[in-house]
Formats: structure tokens, C-alpha cells, sequence
């Protein structure tokens, strides 16, 4: 059994494995989907009210 769908959870370097990724899918031709799910201490990603990290990051400085 192949893998459809994988999901990635991360940061600005682990988005850009994700494109480096899909762009291999891509190349050998496997319809698998890939998502990427940002993780981000600095909430600055316009579409979403609270990215995963960022909490964890209020609390820890509080």
C-alpha cells in the first residue's frame, strides 16, 4: 500500500523541503498530495488567527 496524502507540520526550512518534495513527487510522476502546515512562534501568517508554536512561545516568556 502507498501513502495518498502526508502532511508536514514546520518552520520556514521545513516549508521549503516540502516544495523540494512535491517538486520530486512531481518529477516521477506520483500522484501523492503533499500539505504543508506552517509552525510559526511569530503568528505572522495572514490566513489563520494563531499559528502552532505560537502559545507555547507566549507562555514560555511569560
Amino acid at each position: 500500500m502507498m501513502a495518498k496524502k502526508v502532511y508536514v507540520i514546520g518552520g520556514d526550512g521545513t516549508m521549503r523541503g516540502v516544495v523540494a518534495i512535491f517538486e520530486e513527487f512531481k518529477r516521477c510522476d506520483l500522484r501523492i498530495s503533499i500539505t504543508g502546515i506552517p509552525k510559526n512562534l511569530d503568528n505572522d501568517i495572514d490566513i489563520i488567527d494563531r499559528a502552532f508554536g505560537f502559545q507555547t512561545a507566549v507562555e514560555s516568556a511569560q
